[in-house]
């Protein structure tokens, strides 16, 4: 005789055994969602950086006159550029020196979250001149690191003398974190 059960549904050891694998697999893919995050942050912040620099440049072609981007990497507040503008650490300021008033407009480029050295000389002023057909006196470059002393997987940002500005994985221009 044929016994037939209505009793639908999962038992408990099968519901322990599922749960058991779904852990094992966040278990191991949460490390590399968190690290495929911090890279892409990492990769905006450079984005960032290369915007302003792409954004002065083209500021003073359409002007034909000079603009100046300074930056603070710095510990402390400290006086850049040729308006003396007041920056505070991990803050860039794009100046139109064609404007009467020299009011810049500022932006946070290093976030808490990375560490960002650059290649001018300390006793350099951190700043580059576009001019007016878009040539950078100086090419600087931006190492932006997860933080400070760990260069793996480090984007960099260069500005070349055509005043362009580029954009590459990994340490490109011998610069450190440290």
């Amino acid at each position: 005789m044929l016994i037939v059960s209505n009793k639908k549904g999962f038992t408990l050891l099968e519901l322990i055994v599922a749960i058991a694998i779904m852990g094992l697999i966040t278990a191991f893919a949460a490390p590399n969602f968190l690290e495929l995050l911090q890279n892409r942050e990492m990769r905006s912040q450079a984005a960032a950086i290369s915007e302003v620099m792409s954004s002065a440049r083209s500021t003073a072609l359409s002007k034909a006159g000079a603009v100046e981007v300074c930056w603070n990497n710095t510990a402390s507040a400290d006086t850049f550029g040729g308006p003396n503008v007041n920056l505070q650490p991990g803050q860039m300021v794009m100046i139109d020196t064609s404007v009467a008033d020299n009011v810049g407009r500022l932006f946070e480029y290093q976030s808490t979250n990375f560490f960002i050295d650059d290649s001018v000389a300390a006793a350099d002023e951190p700043c580059v001149v576009f001019g007016a057909q878009g040539r950078a006196n100086i090419t600087p470059g931006f190492l932006v690191c997860r933080r400070q002393g760990d260069d793996s997987r480090a984007v960099t940002v260069s500005v070349l003398n055509s005043g362009r500005s580029t954009v590459v994985e990994g340490n490109t221009r011998g610069l450190s974190c440290d």
